[in-house]
């Protein structure tokens, strides 16, 4: 897998390539970037009134900590307290913030404010692997609870601590923080993406404008007009389109709204059986779910099918579509309308969102 990365004075492009295809993609605007994962020092200025939760005042701004996040203490306005920002403002939304403060690597997470435990990704099912990867965690002196995740499978001892230490220093920061407002920047779209894909990547791709960072391949270079290779920029554009096609002429006609992501599926061919063609058009709504990064809950109204007994294979098909999506995927079933109905974790502002704030793709 490459990674390919470009900026411009009103956007920073990050895309995970492989075969000709992105598999995913993540976009800052410099004017207003996203404040998700950044971790603040903040005092609760109001825990009352109409407000569904308490008001932090984080230093630059006021957040919103929702009365459903579970705190670790019983606490009064006033009091300080340390929070990770969830949500970027949207629709006149407040920001929102956790206590549950987590720190991602490459390999690891760490839940800062967790008790001190390990706990493994189900995919490390070899347990020589996992009784490998417990030793070097506990010679290590990470805070709370350590969650190892399935990319830490047989990496050398060297390459994971070096993941270990860089969190080690990040926690560091927020234990030593006095002062409200920011303990650790937000990552920006690079972090985002070297994060969640960066231990398989094996060559980074940049422009002249983009630095190198610290722990890349050694298989790291400079290209001007790169998103031009592969006809990438025109790939992109598409993704801001309404409409995504998929099979032998099918369509998909993705609409954003305020309260949740309307899907239409158009069969265009009539090749194969409406439900075989159905679960082709799951696989296409996955990608194009997490590449547009939609979140929220996304209604989709797919090809009628005359057998009801046909329904449980689409689910099957959808949930093994989404499977590799870094975001969590709840598949609700069918509505009594039959409209599939699915809810995807919101991680930052979608694709058109950020867009919008950069002005467009800064031509």
């Amino acid at each position: 897998m490459e990674l390919w990365i470009d900026q411009t004075p009103t956007l920073l492009r990050a895309v995970a390539y492989r075969s000709g295809c992105p598999l995913a993609i993540e976009l800052d605007a410099p004017a207003a970037p996203s404040l998700m994962g950044g971790v603040y020092l903040g005092r609760i200025s109001r825990d009352d009134g109409p407000i569904p939760g308490r008001v932090i005042d984080c230093g630059d701004f006021e957040a919103l900590q929702p009365k459903g996040d579970r705190s670790r203490e019983q606490r009064r306005v006033g009091d300080k307290v340390v929070v990770q920002v969830t949500k970027d403002p949207r629709e006149g939304k407040m920001i929102e913030v956790t206590e549950d403060v987590h720190l991602e690597g490459r390999f690891f997470v760490v839940e800062v404010t967790g008790v001190l435990r390990q706990r493994i990704s189900r995919r490390l099912a070899r347990k020589g692997e996992a009784d490998r990867l417990r030793g070097i965690i506990e010679r290590c002196s990470l805070p709370g609870t350590v969650i190892i995740r399935s990319s830490a499978d047989q990496r050398d001892e060297d390459t994971l601590l070096a993941d270990i230490n860089a969190l080690d220093e990040r926690a560091q920061a927020i234990r030593g923080g006095q002062q409200l407002g920011m303990l650790l920047p937000a990552p920006d779209a690079v972090q985002r993406l070297w994060t969640s894909a960066g231990a398989r990547v094996n060559r980074v791709v940049r422009d002249a404008a983009t630095p190198a960072r610290a722990g890349w391949p050694a298989t790291d270079e400079t290209c001007d007009d790169l998103f031009d290779i592969d006809d990438m920029d025109a790939t992109l554009r598409a993704l801001t389109s309404k409409v995504a096609l998929w099979g032998d002429g099918g369509r998909l006609i993705i609409e954003p709204t305020a309260a949740f992501v309307a899907v239409d599926v158009d069969s265009g061919s009539t090749d194969g059986s409406v439900v075989s063609r159905n679960v082709a058009a799951c696989r296409a709504l996955a990608e194009q779910i997490r590449l547009r990064n939609l979140g929220g809950q996304i209604v989709v109204d797919l090809l009628k099918m005359p057998k009801p007994q046909d329904g449980p294979r689409v689910l099957q098909a959808i949930g093994d579509a989404v499977q590799d999506d870094p975001c969590h995927v709840r598949i609700a079933g069918f509505s009594r309308l039959g409209l599939l109905e699915l809810v995807r974790h919101r991680r930052g502002l979608a694709l058109h969102e950020t867009l919008a704030l950069a002005g467009g793709w800064g031509d």
